[in-house]
């Protein structure tokens, strides 16, 4: 008989990453996943709008999409992607608020030839046919604005509300007046300063020779410039709770709340994580019960936790009624106010604590899901292994938890947003209730 299947911690302390840093500062995460069929290479670098200010938002998010425009040999957008599908590979590139991320997965056997091109991708971009990819951008910025050019995103309203006249608060996707006045040139600089070893994290994960990968991937990537570290100012402490309205003709009102909290790198961050998941994780948590369940007030309700390194935004949004937007608001308090003010009890958080559990278990069986863990902890330095993770969340206590949602659920750290037609008199009762929120 073979090896019986490990699971739970026993599983996670299987998962024994290589970690090597070059010479210029990136650094190298491999880990071997035998059982898998597929090896993810993913990198994750500090770039995004945190890094950009009112003159230049959005260049991190339009770089990103020329990415995809063409690398020496296949200097077409189109020769570019034909050459990864080739080798079983589609490429996805992202950007954030403070961190960006390119990544692949491909079969066993193509592993070197992709991770060649990918290095391309990260290194010597071509940045071709930047008009048409403005034309792109451009569609997508719209899909946020309403028919008088108004950003009508609620979460995009809430960073900015919460964070306002901080670079947390910009759009990453950036605005049409940028959009305009970026060329070439912006782009390569953007590209020099952010691209480089000391601001990068490259994982590796799936059937590989953690050796042979971490050799391929030092080859590779060990001639991109070392790079000066990047200065970030911290936003100014919120002393009060803030609301925003914005007119938009849709069916329903778009609500999004957000409260200010500690960042990925604070010791509390880990009983965040078990707030967020008491409150969302499944439809038997508190906001889907009391919401959708017991009062049918919502289609859906969501929770969120976006954390920097030293700042975070716990989210909560939901699209109502706008008759019963009020209702919405004050259900939403109250839940969160049960879980400051008692607790969980003991079976939630058992509850939830397994399912973070099982979370980090099944990236066990993906390997891109497991390479993006190990790259943006790496890179964040908030856990080297996902068992170092389940031990950090493991260890925290119903009081713990409780003093987390106290320290964060306080009404000067509060900032609402309300997308949807809201008269007068319910505008003023929802700034209200904002105010009056303890």
């Amino acid at each position: 008989m073979g090896e019986e299947r490990r699971s739970g911690p026993a599983a996670l302390a299987s998962v024994r990453p290589l970690v090597t840093t070059l010479a210029n500062g990136l650094r190298i995460v491999a880990v071997e996943l035998p059982s898998v069929h597929r090896v993810a290479i993913v990198s994750h670098l500090r770039v995004g709008s945190r890094y950009e200010t009112e003159e230049n938002n959005g260049s991190s998010h339009l770089l990103e999409h020329m990415l995809y425009r063409g690398i020496p040999g296949h200097p077409t957008a189109h020769e570019q992607a034909l050459a990864f599908e080739h080798l079983g590979g589609t490429l996805v590139a992202g950007t954030g608020s403070d961190s960006g991320s390119i990544s692949i997965s491909c079969p066993k056997e193509s592993f070197d030839e992709t991770a060649e091109l990918l290095s391309h991708v990260y290194a010597r971009p071509l940045l071709n046919g930047l008009d048409v990819e403005k034309r792109i951008v451009r569609e997508e910025i719209l899909e946020d604005l309403d028919e008088d050019g108004t950003n009508v995103d609620d979460y995009d309203l809430l960073r900015a509300t919460a964070f306002e006249g901080h670079p947390l608060g910009l759009p990453v996707i950036g605005t049409l007046a940028h959009l305009d006045r970026f060329d070439v040139e912006t782009l390569r600089r953007h590209h020099q300063r952010h691209y480089v070893g000391l601001g990068t994290v490259i994982a590796v994960a799936g059937p590989i020779d953690v050796d042979h990968a971490t050799r391929t991937m030092e080859r590779l990537f060990e001639s991109v410039p070392r790079g000066t570290p990047l200065s970030i100012e911290p936003p100014a402490a919120q002393a009060g709770s803030r609301a925003r309205f914005v007119r938009h003709s849709s069916s329903q009102t778009a609500l999004r709340l957000g409260f200010r909290g500690v960042g990925v790198l604070d010791a509390a961050e880990p009983e965040i994580e078990l707030v967020l998941r008491l409150l969302d994780d499944g439809n038997a948590t508190r906001l889907y019960a009391r919401l959708c369940d017991e009062r049918g007030l919502a289609y859906d309700v969501s929770a969120g936790y976006e954390a920097a390194d030293d700042v975070g935004l716990f989210e909560v949004g939901c699209e109502t009624a706008h008759d019963r937007t009020h209702v919405a608001l004050g259900e939403i308090f109250d839940v969160l106010r049960d879980l400051r003010d008692s607790g969980p009890t003991e079976a939630e958080l058992s509850k939830a604590k397994a399912r973070h559990l099982w979370s980090l278990e099944e990236m066990l069986d993906g390997p891109a899901e497991l390479a993006e863990f190990l790259a943006d902890a790496t890179l964040r330095g908030y856990a080297r292994t996902p068992l170092e993770r389940q031990e950090q969340v493991h260890a925290i206590d119903r009081e713990a938890v409780r003093a987390a949602a106290e320290k964060l659920f306080r009404g000067e750290l509060l900032s609402a947003v309300f997308v949807g037609k809201q008269p007068a008199r319910s505008r003023a009762r929802l700034a209200k209730m904002i105010r009056d929120f303890r």
